[in-house]
C-alpha cells in the first residue's frame, strides 16, 4: 500500500465516521438552542426585542425571521434530502419529550456492569 492510497483511506474511513456525528451534534445543538430560545421567550424576557436593541445590524432577520427560518429550512431540505430532514424536523419538535422519556432515565437508571466476587472456595483435604 502506498503512502497516497493509505491517506486516502484514512481520510474517507474519518468522513465516513465523523459526518453523521458531526451532524448528530448539529441537531442537538440546533435542538437545545431552539428550545431554549422559545422558553427564554414565553417566561423570561423578549428575545427578540432583546437581540434588535443589543445588535442592529441583524435587526432586519429578527423582524423577517419566519422567512429566514424557511428559507434555512428549505436549504437544509435541499442539501440532505427529504427523509434525513423530516426526521431531523420531527427530532427537534419533540426534543422536550426525547429528553424527558429517552436521556434523563438513561442517565438516572444506567446500568453498570456489577462485578460479583465469588466466595473463596474451600479447601478440602
Amino acid at each position: 500500500m502506498t503512502d497516497s492510497s493509505s491517506a486516502r483511506g484514512t481520510a474517507a474511513a474519518w468522513k465516513a465516521v465523523a459526518l453523521p456525528s458531526l451532524l448528530w451534534w448539529a441537531r442537538e445543538l440546533l435542538a437545545a438552542l431552539l428550545w431554549g430560545v422559545a422558553l427564554a421567550h414565553l417566561f423570561v424576557l423578549d428575545v427578540g426585542y432583546t437581540i434588535e436593541s443589543r445588535l442592529p445590524a441583524v435587526a432586519v432577520f429578527v423582524r423577517y425571521r419566519l422567512f429566514v427560518l424557511l428559507a434555512v429550512a428549505a436549504l437544509i431540505w435541499l442539501a440532505f434530502g427529504g427523509r434525513w430532514f423530516l426526521r431531523s424536523f420531527g427530532y427537534v419538535i419533540a426534543y422536550p419529550l426525547v429528553l424527558l422519556f429517552g436521556s434523563s432515565p438513561r442517565l438516572c437508571f444506567a446500568t453498570r456492569p456489577l462485578r460479583l466476587r465469588s466466595p473463596p472456595r474451600s479447601i478440602s483435604c
